[in-house]
């Protein structure tokens, strides 16, 4: 893998923003703040290597989920 290929960029329902282009941080700060406040955030991260996909999900694990989850055992 070649990371002067990779690009990232992060967005939500309203923006996107690119942090990371050809292998070169950009210094979208401001916008990246304000994607990261939304409720639903998508990551997308190409390393220019061919046309395969995938696809990953994730969530917060807030206090309060880990906490009550907690409390039992498998």
């Amino acid at each position: 893998m070649n990371s002067g290929k990779i690009t990232l960029e992060f967005s939500d329902n309203k923006e996107s923003a690119t942090i990371l282009n050809k292998g070169s941080i950009l210094k979208t700060t401001s916008k990246i703040k304000k994607i990261m406040k939304s409720d639903t955030i998508n990551i997308q991260l190409n390393l220019n290597i061919g046309k395969a996909t995938a696809t990953g999900w994730g969530c917060d694990l807030t206090y309060e989920y880990v906490k009550i989850n907690a409390k039992y055992r498998t």
